[in-house]
């Protein structure tokens, strides 16, 4: 059975756990289960800035279908513009479209971390 978690991987485990990071990611479920978390129309606040990244110049993406889930789930497919295949795209390659659309507003209460509030397309 195959141990290496990606394909130069020579140490078959990390150097930590995830345990710093699990109290805020539970305060984050825990909003994301509140009724009316997700405020938006993706079509009319999200859609338009995604389809500025794509066709600007150089964006690297292929706008191919984006729609809003019943769930609330806005998915949106892409391809790449180069007609490289998707499997071989690196998170590096996704990063750069994801930062530009995306602003997270948090909120600091004394004595706990940063707690995402509500994510939302960012301005043009």
């Amino acid at each position: 059975m195959e141990r290496r978690r990606w394909d130069i991987d020579e140490r078959f485990t990390g150097i930590a756990s995830g345990r710093a990071l699990a109290d805020p990611v539970r305060r984050l479920a825990e909003h994301l289960e509140r009724e009316g978390w997700v405020t938006e129309d993706p079509d009319a606040h999200l859609l338009p800035h995604l389809r500025r990244w794509c066709e600007r110049p150089g964006s690297g993406w292929r706008l191919l279908e984006a729609r809003l889930l019943d769930d609330g789930v806005y998915e949106v497919d892409l391809e790449p513009a180069d007609g490289t295949p998707a499997a071989c795209l690196l998170v590096r390659d996704v990063i750069p479209l994801l930062g530009h659309l995306i602003r997270v507003r948090v909120c600091h209460s004394p004595g706990h971390s940063l707690v995402p509030e509500a994510a939302e397309a960012a301005s043009p």
